[in-house]
Parts: structure tokens; C-alpha cells; sequence
């Protein structure tokens, strides 16, 4: 008696063999660029959003309300640049009670980015980062306005809130306007 493994009949070897790779948060951090080469990044991703190369699906929302001290929420979102090679599908999470609730351990932001070829569809890569990659696009973007926006000498840069997105932003602004005064 052999039994027979289940496999879907248009299964490739290379899904049989090998699975995609996976990069921890830590992998994730150290292969990171420098501040400057991330905002040029995503002023180029706007441009191309702006010329109409970009591809966005719909945003698809997920509300949990059942545990009164864990409340959150769950997005997912995908899209590609036309003619590139990867697409990407991200779960990004929210639990605002977080913080208080692990007494620091877990952050409010969770999340991975899972990597597909654009030719074959095929899951190349899962980026377990924990949320941290959304919120330094956030925080990037963020900068990228205010760069495009700023006046040619900025003394004051105003926040409204300092959670995670916004010190990693004034991380970030303290880079692209070194001589500017932070407000929290």
C-alpha cells in the first residue's frame, strides 16, 4: 500500500522542490537603503502612479471588534508597475491596544509582503516585516510631499501625533531639513 501524494496536475518542479524564500525583519533591515535612495524610490513609484504604469487593486478591509480589549483591523492590497517583474500583495494590520496590552512587546502595526512573479504568478518571496515596511513607505511618502512642498528654507516642521509613523517621519525630515526645528 503506497499512498499517493496529492499534487495539483499542473503543479511545476520547481513549486515541488523549493518554496519561496522568506526574509525576517532583521534580514529585511540590513538589506534596507540609505533614507535618500528610499524617498527617491517612492518619488519615482509616485511618478509612475502618475503616468498611469501603476496597477492598484481594491483595498479589501477586515474589522475586528469581538475582543473589546483587542480591537483591530486588517487590509490587504496588491499592485504592480507594468512591464516589472514582481507584484505584491501586503497585509498590513492595525491593533491600537497593542502596546498597552504586551506592555511593549508587540507594535500596533503587523503586516507581511508577499512577492509573485509577474510572468508565471509564482510566490517568490514572503517579507515578514512585521508592519515596519508600510509604515516607512508611510513615513517616506510623507517626506517626499513635504519635500516637493517645502518652502527653499525650513526653520519649523509641525507633528500632530508621534507614534511610530510619525518618529520614523521625523526621523526622516530631521535628514531632509538637518537645520529645521521639530514640534511634536
Amino acid at each position: 500500500n503506497t499512498e499517493e501524494k496529492m499534487t495539483s496536475p499542473g503543479a511545476s518542479p520547481s513549486r515541488q522542490k523549493m518554496g519561496p524564500k522568506t526574509y525576517a525583519i532583521e534580514q529585511i533591515r540590513a538589506a534596507l537603503p540609505s533614507t535618500a535612495k528610499i524617498l527617491n524610490a517612492i518619488q519615482a513609484g509616485f511618478v509612475e502612479f502618475s503616468k498611469d504604469r501603476v496597477v492598484v487593486g481594491n483595498v479589501s478591509h477586515l474589522k475586528f471588534e469581538g475582543h473589546t480589549k483587542h480591537p483591530g483591523d486588517m487590509c490587504v492590497k496588491s499592485g504592480y508597475v507594468r512591464g516589472d517583474e514582481f507584484f505584491v500583495v501586503k497585509v498590513a494590520s492595525g491593533w491600537p491596544n497593542n502596546q498597552t496590552n504586551t506592555k511593549g512587546a508587540v507594535s500596533n502595526s503587523q503586516g507581511c509582503m508577499l512577492v509573485f512573479s509577474q510572468t508565471t504568478g509564482e510566490l517568490q518571496a514572503v517579507l515578514a516585516d512585521g508592519g515596519e515596511l508600510t509604515d516607512i513607505r508611510t513615513s517616506a511618502a510623507a517626506c517626499v510631499c513635504a519635500r516637493a512642498l517645502a518652502p527653499s528654507k525650513v526653520q519649523t516642521i509641525g507633528f500632530v501625533g508621534a507614534g511610530c509613523v510619525g518618529s520614523l517621519t521625523g526621523l526622516m525630515m530631521r535628514k531632509l531639513f538637518p537645520e529645521a526645528k521639530l514640534l511634536v
